[in-house]
């Protein structure tokens, strides 16, 4: 039924229902002389109705009582003007303004204050060894005070029952000890709320706002409720039976013992039900020990039931100087903390399991039971929690800050620490847990895990961050992961050691330095398959060039599938890889390294040097063209068309970081004219163009002979050439072109891939001929080559994108032949031995996505010869043609040689 439309009823029933018979006297003289019209001559009358029901009718506004009414035995209402009635005075010992000695029901229409003062042991509404009913509101103000002891504001010394709201103020003061604003020797019940101000106050101790067996608020307590004692002992609710608030503890409850021991907010033997929880304010203080802002010292706390939690929001603070709690209960608690819960003291918690042992410290209760407290968004803790003996659950979740809390303590049993969307760190102080939970959207770390010794359950969403700035944790428990065990902070060295069994399923993130490594330590069971993500602190090469690193080592045998990783090999040329090796004593261990390069890298190395390589044999010498013409019969001063082809068998191992031997041939023609072709006295000159082209073909391999591919390419030349010799003693040439090169490469597993590059050279070539007797003559040169290639870029599917750079450099050739039949017609031979010198043979391929840059390197020296036959005839216009053969081998390599077979013929015109 409606709880308004149940105080209606009430109200209508005790006035209406035998209103025939019910009194009603007219209070009207301020005075308390007993005379008709006086408060005491109304109550005389109260007592002598033979009606069940009365009613007193204030129609002044003051009232003085001399000395204590009498008793009442009817039940009355009481009325008052519209601007209210106080009743006060000097009532003596042992006595009260509205007093029983039976059962009673009244109730107050209007506004009152009831306010006396006595000796001792006064009340300003009681039923005395009974119970007393207020129908409807008590918006009455009671101020009682005694000058000694025991002051009661309203009381009942059995059931105190309220039927609408307490929305007046009550206050109880004692100048020694004793005082209670409201008293129910049982239980009180109140159906509305308590909105109004409640007062306690004594010299020495005992003051107390709500004292009594028991009590059950349905509505809200939105008022202010304040006991104070001078020395020790104040209580905002002092209860010995069962406490129920239905709605929501939004007001402020504040207990202050000034000068000694035992403050309590709310302190209760039996169960504490905070149905609509607590969103105000309780405060305990006291100056000696043993500070509570609820105190539940014999049974639990909870929401409703202790499934439903008690919604706390609000805040509660207890502080002393020995023992203080903001929430202590003997038996289970099971609490939803968004507000502030704090505790100063010796000894201070937050949440604590237990009660006060009455000297300064406390008493755990060691049967098993469950205590369950969440901590959630806006939950502020300061002091330490300890939860005791039974199975406890405490909840981190959202923004709880723990920052405060010295100790996190689950006590005995089997105790679960639950994260849930929680961010900070398990450290030190959180001890007792068997079970660590956490859960989705959490991520904690572990500051201190060495004492740890339950299980750890990572959940799919959470991140358990562990082995940080380089040093070990440990979990003597077991360990099931779903989520990702982090050790990544840009520190290898970190570790994580599991002692019992490991189940898999989520991720562990792992830094890999140059042959270190975060480490994985299980000694347990394996189980599942965990994806192992990799962070690479040095760079790539030093990678490569450390030994693998060990990232998980376990002491069973275990799957090789137990442990993975994912994008293995995305380090650009580098093939990486996880490796699993078993050994031989029952254990198996997980190495992460390079291997080696992959095949398309190191083919890759070998591409430029074999696209430049032609350019050299497409040089034209005046050597070759001119065949050596001198003063006898022979008539050097016409010019003309050439040709020549050949072809050379090429091999160049490359040594460095892809290390490689490319070997292949070239085959060429090439077609010239001598556009200019002068003599100026003993001098000839002359200039000329020419064009070619040319087929290369060849492979790619490893040092070990692994095939790692084909190349194909085509070669297109085009340039100039001057020159100026005198015959018989020297020859000096000019020759400057550019070329286009395209070249398949065809690895031996990726796709097929094209590419172009241009290039441009320049060559200078100086020969003297020093003549030795008839027809022969030594014959030194030194010939100075500059060229460049364009680089160019290619994507095999193992390495991702890689540029092949520029290729720019210079080379020195320097030869000495022996000219025989150096100036008359026929047969000419020369014979020269060369020497090749490449100041920096560098070949540099980088890979833009991963920074890597690998670089090899050639010969710098080459040696070798060349053998030159020819025929002149000593016709003007006959053609001069010759065959040359010649072998360069490399001074550091037996796997770098050329071989080159020419021929050409020149006809004049």
């Amino acid at each position: 039924m409606n709880r308004r439309l149940l105080r209606l009823l009430l109200f209508l029933g005790f006035f209406f229902c035998d209103d025939a018979r019910a009194g009603v006297f007219e209070v009207s003289l301020s005075s308390d002389d007993g005379d008709e019209h006086s408060l005491r001559w109304a109550v005389e009358q109260v007592n002598a109705s033979a009606d069940a029901d009365n009613v007193i009718r204030f129609t002044t506004e003051t009232v003085t009582l001399s000395k204590a009414l009498p008793v009442l035995t009817n039940n009355v209402a009481f009325e008052a003007p519209a601007g209210g009635v106080s009743v006060g005075g000097e009532t003596g010992y042992n006595s009260g303004v509205l007093l029983w000695t039976t059962n009673a029901t009244t109730s107050f229409s209007g506004t009152g204050a009831y306010a006396a003062t006595g000796s001792s042991i006064v009340s300003g509404i009681r039923s005395k060894y009974a119970a007393l009913t207020v129908i409807g509101d008590c918006t009455a103000d009671v101020a009682i005070e005694t000058r000694s002891r025991y002051a009661y504001g309203i009381r009942a010394d059995k059931v105190l029952h309220v039927t609408g709201d307490i929305s007046g103020t009550v206050s109880a003061t004692a100048g020694t000890y004793g005082a209670s604003a409201l008293h129910s020797g049982s239980k009180a019940f109140v159906e509305g709320d308590i909105s109004g101000t409640i007062t306690a106050m004594t010299g020495e101790y005992g003051a107390a706002c709500l004292k009594g067996g028991g009590m059950t608020l349905v509505g809200d307590l939105s008022g202010t409720m304040t006991a104070t004692a001078g020395s020790y002992g104040a209580y905002g609710m002092n209860l010995t039976g069962q406490l129920e608030i239905g709605g929501d503890l939004s007001g402020s409850i504040s207990a202050t013992a000034l000068a000694g021991d035992g403050a309590y907010g709310i302190i209760g033997s039996s169960a504490v039900t905070l149905t609509g929880g607590v969103s105000g304010i309780i405060n305990a203080s006291a100056s000696g020990t043993d500070a509570a802002g609820i105190y539940v010292s014999g049974s639990s706390l909870d929401g409703g039931s202790l499934s439903d939690a008690a919604e706390i929001s609000g805040t509660i603070t207890a502080s002393s100087s020995g023992a203080s709690a903001a929430i202590m209960a003997w038996t289970e608690m099971n609490l939803n903390v968004t507000g502030t819960l704090s505790a100063t003291g010796a000894s201070a918690y937050a949440i604590r399991s237990g009660k006060f042992d009455g000297a300064g410290g406390f008493v755990d209760n060691t049967a098993e039971r469950v205590d369950r407290v969440a901590l959630g968004s806006g939950a502020v803790l300061t002091g330490s929690v300890f939860l005791g003996d039974g199975d406890d659950v405490l909840t981190l979740s959202g923004t709880a800050d723990i920052s405060g809390v010295p100790e996190l303590l689950g006590g005995t049993g089997d105790d679960r620490l639950v994260f849930s969307g929680w961010n900070g760190a398990y450290s030190s102080a959180m001890q007792g847990w068997e079970h660590l939970d956490v859960g989705m959207g959490s991520s904690v770390g572990m500051d201190a895990l060495g004492s740890f010794s339950g299980e750890v359950s990572v959940l799919e969403g959470a991140v358990l961050r562990a082995g940080g700035a380089g040093h070990g944790d440990r979990i003597a428990g077991s360990l099931a992961n779903s989520g990702l065990i982090e050790l990544r902070d840009g520190n290898a060295g970190g570790s994580l050691r599991v002692d019992g069994g490991y189940a898999g399923g989520g991720s562990v993130g792992l830094d890999v330095g140059a042959g270190s490594a975060d480490l994985l330590s299980l000694s347990g069971t394996v189980s599942g398959t965990t994806t192992l993500l990799l962070s690479v602190a040095p760079s790539v090469t030093e990678l490569a060039a450390a030994e693998p690193s060990l990232l998980v080592h376990t002491r069973s045998v275990v799957a090789e599938d137990a442990f993975v990783v994912v994008d293995e090999t995305d380090y650009g040329p580098y093939a990486a890889s996880l490796s699993v090796v078993e050994d031989g004593t029952g254990a198996t261990d997980w190495y992460y390294g390079v291997r080696g390069l992959d095949d398309e890298a190191v083919m890759a190395q070998a591409l430029m040097p074999f696209l430049a390589g032609p350019i050299e044999s497409f040089v034209p010498r005046f050597l070759e063209r001119r065949a050596y013409g001198g003063e006898k019969g022979v008539s050097p001063e016409i010019g003309g068309a050439w040709v020549r082809a050949g072809k050379s068998w090429n091999s160049e191992e490359l040594r460095g970081d892809a290390g490689s031997i490319a070997e292949g041939s070239f085959r060429f023609v090439q077609l010239g004219w001598d556009v200019l072709y002068r003599r100026s006295g003993k001098l000839l000159y002359g200039a000329g163009v020419f064009a070619g082209t040319g087929t290369e073909t060849g492979s790619v391999s490893t040092p070990g002979g692994k095939d790692l591919g084909e190349l194909e390419g085509t070669f297109y030349s085009g340039g100039a050439y001057g020159f100026v010799s005198r015959p018989g003693l020297y020859r000096f040439e000019l020759a400057a072109g550019s070329g286009l090169h395209e070249l398949d490469v065809r690895y031996a597993i990726a796709p097929k891939e094209r590419v172009a590059a241009g290039s441009i050279f320049v060559s200078a070539e100086l020969e003297v001929l020093l003549p030795l007797g008839y027809g022969v003559a030594l014959s030194p040169r030194v010939q100075g080559l500059w060229r460049h290639v364009d680089g160019f870029s290619l994507a095999p599917l193992t390495t991702g994108r890689l540029v092949v750079e520029d290729d720019e450099r210079i080379m020195g050739i320097g030869g000495l032949g022996v000219v025989l039949n150096t100036d008359c017609p026929g047969w000419y031979l020369v014979a020269e031995g060369t020497v090749r010198f490449e100041p920096n043979p560098l070949n540099s391929v980088s890979y833009p996505e991963t920074g890597v840059t690998l670089e090899t390197s050639g010969d710098r020296y080459r040696f070798g010869g060349s053998v030159t036959i020819g025929n002149r005839a000593g016709g003007v216009l006959d053609p001069v043609y010759w065959v040359k053969a010649g072998t360069m081998l490399a001074s550091g390599s037996t796997d770098s040689f050329s071989h080159t077979v020419e021929v050409g013929v020149k006809v004049p015109f």
